[in-house]
């Protein structure tokens, strides 16, 4: 099993002091990185590379974005950023790309709010068969399409999370456990549901009773998680299902987007996975 931080929180820092932030997260003790096409453009693949090999990391996945409407609108541009990211992916040995659709330039929108094709069920249809045609032909060249999701695939009764379940067979699921949850739905029984699509997921810790006490996507985002293992998510269970379902191979990514701009933070969310891997291990 395979610990990964995400380097979001770091922002701007990682396209600015590169050399300082992959030291700083490899101190922690996982085994990769993951980084996004927001900081870190084709032109730092060579850069990246080099740090990461200096510090014995990998790569863990390149995370890239669209709004969700350019697939229906610009299916074109899309398929543009994807060769983008699977050029830049040539130099790493792990090749995983992990995929946000955006529903609107306004995160605080609600679902009705959003334009209408992203409720209507023909629509999202659409959207997940083009993301499966991608997911095929990325798969040609060794690498593995994750969606990454948020809270918005979950409303309207989930019918966005759905179709890419159900008409993307190709894709992974990316699960972010702190936005299920947030959504109202329960990640572990996503997690186990689906367990043969998901090889790498995000890692969030929330208090459950917060559920549904935020007002919007940004209070969330600000207020609404807490540093790994100080929550109500069992991640003794994700580590038992994933270490069980992966065959040991699978990605456990702690992600911290907002709060304080610490290495301490990632060495000890890394710990508390690192001693439940070990637990696992122990017990069978």
């Amino acid at each position: 099993m395979f610990i990964g931080n995400h380097a979001v929180l770091f922002g701007e820092k990682l396209a600015t002091e590169t050399a300082d932030v992959i030291a700083g997260l490899g101190r922690s003790g996982c085994d990769g990185i993951e980084a996004g096409l927001r900081f870190l453009t084709p032109d730092f693949r060579d850069e990246l590379k080099g740090e990461l090999d200096a510090n014995h990391l990998q790569l863990s996945a390149y995370h890239v974005s669209t709004m969700a409407t350019d697939v229906l609108d610009k299916p074109e541009e899309v398929k543009k950023i994807f060769e983008q990211a699977a050029k830049f992916l040539e130099v790493f040995p792990v090749k995983n790309i992990m995929y946000t659709q955006l529903p609107a330039e306004n995160l605080d929108l609600t679902a009705e709010e959003w334009d209408p094709r992203l409720r209507d069920e023909a629509s999202l249809k659409r959207m997940a068969e083009f993301l499966d045609e991608l997911a095929v032909d990325l798969a040609s060249k060794g690498i593995t399409l994750h969606f990454h999701n948020h809270n918005w695939e979950f409303d309207d009764g989930g019918k966005w999370f759905l179709a890419i379940v159900n008409h993307a067979p190709h894709v992974h699921l990316g699960l972010d456990l702190g936005w299920t949850y947030m959504a109202g739905w329960d990640a572990v029984e996503v997690l186990e549901r689906y367990q043969d699509r998901i090889r790498y997921v995000h890692l969030r810790d929330l208090n459950f009773k917060q559920v549904g006490t935020f007002k919007n996507f940004t209070d969330i985002q600000y207020n609404g998680f807490v540093d790994l293992g100080t929550g109500d998510v069992p991640f003794e269970k994700v580590v038992d299902m994933l270490m069980e379902s992966t065959g040991n191979e699978g990605w456990l990514t702690i992600e911290y987007e907002m709060g304080e701009v610490s290495y301490e933070r990632y060495e000890k969310a890394t710990s508390v996975l690192t001693e439940l891997i070990k637990s696992h291990e122990g017990r069978k």
